[in-house]
């Protein structure tokens, strides 16, 4: 009872065009220190992802914008947080990025902050502090 997994993950952004895709995420967790008001989670695995960011001009905002404005806080005023979030490690196999403004040209053959992808991305990292 301390892991949770999810297959077939998959999120779309406003204009409908497949924004994340993940195949198995997986997270593993302490219970004990949720009694506490923490969430340690000592793993993170992604298998098998597709993530897709992307701007149509560069004022605009990244299309994942609405995820983010989902989850924050509508209040405010400041407050001191009970929740001590903790990630000690992530695990990363076969994925793909891929970052794109489209009002921007392309430079085939030369690197552009404007046009990104990587592939077959593989990483091992460790956070603990």
């Amino acid at each position: 009872m301390n892991r949770i997994i999810i297959d077939d993950v998959l999120l779309k952004d406003q204009s409908k065009k497949e924004m994340l895709k993940v195949a198995r995420l997986s997270a593993k967790f302490e219970i004990m220190p949720l009694f506490k008001g923490k969430i340690t989670i000592r793993s993170v695995q992604l298998f098998g992802f597709n993530i897709h960011l992307n701007k149509k001009t560069p004022k605009d905002n990244l299309n994942c914008k609405f995820v983010f404005d989902a989850f924050a806080s509508k209040d405010t005023t400041k407050k001191e947080s009970k929740l001590d979030l903790r990630i000690n490690s992530i695990l990363v196999r076969r994925g793909t990025f891929n970052y794109d403004i489209f009002s921007e040209p392309q430079n085939p053959g030369k690197f552009n902050a404007k046009h990104i992808k990587l592939t077959n991305i593989l990483a091992n990292i460790s956070l603990k502090l």
